[in-house]
């Protein structure tokens, strides 16, 4: 929970002409190509409206990820109270979840801009000369800037 409060702070405490910069900074100094923000731009797709089905496919994945919620219910034996104690743990679960996913979605967007994430999923990690492209985290720690790293 820490990790999350301090990722958040950090994308909400830079801006987007800021995140350019650190984002090249951070390439750059893990063995990556200069200018890698533009790289990515040059991937991005063209900005697409509301879809109910890729909305409906995007579930699927949080569903996934949270599916500990209910599959929490086989360990309820073994849970004081678990009348009360497991239905409010795992309704909350879902519920802090979902909450945590919809502030992060947020700030990455302010900071980052969905265009950028979306070119990052498209852009091979090669062409920013990298091994792997950076995830959510990276993203969030690159935004601090290089005094970070």
């Amino acid at each position: 929970m820490i990790g999350i409060v301090l990722g958040l702070i950090a994308g909400l405490v830079t801006s987007h002409t800021d995140f350019v910069q650190h984002f090249n900074s951070y390439v750059v100094a893990a063995g990556g190509h200069t200018n890698a923000y533009a790289t990515v731009m040059k991937n991005a797709p063209a900005p697409a409206g509301f879809s109910l089905q890729s909305t409906y496919f995007a579930m699927i994945w949080t569903i996934y990820m949270v599916v500990f919620g209910s599959a929490s219910a086989y360990i309820g034996g073994e849970v004081r109270r678990p009348g009360l104690t497991q239905r409010w743990g795992m309704i909350g679960s879902l519920i802090l979840t979902g909450v945590a996913i919809a502030v992060i979605l947020a700030v990455l967007d302010k900071t980052m801009s969905n265009e950028f994430l979306a070119g990052l999923a498209g852009t091979p990690a090669a062409n920013l000369g990298l091994a792997s492209n950076p995830n959510y985290n990276e993203l969030l720690t690159a935004a601090i800037g290089p005094n970070l790293f």
